[in-house]
């Protein structure tokens, strides 16, 4: 692996569901879970590693919009404020 990875499958310790923090070549990087997020505008890679697909970003840049599905589960777990 070419980088450093902060928080662990599942829980990814950035309190944002689905959402990891990694860095690579001294820069930082938001990783979000592809399943969760809608695809960014703008400038992206796309890594698959755990088992899942995760669109990384500088983390300067503004994170992509929640998928309406993942909305709505979390509404419905009572997540949302």
């Amino acid at each position: 692996m070419d980088g450093v990875v902060h928080g662990m499958p599942g829980d990814y310790g950035t309190g944002m569901p689905g959402v990891y923090r990694a860095e690579r070549d001294g820069e930082g990087y938001m990783r979000y879970d592809a399943s969760q997020y809608e695809r960014p505008q703008g400038k992206y890679q796309t890594i698959h590693e755990y088992g899942k697909t995760f669109y990384e970003l500088p983390e300067t840049v503004k994170s992509p919009g929640v998928l309406p599905e993942t909305r709505v589960s979390l509404e419905k777990d009572g997540e949302d404020e």
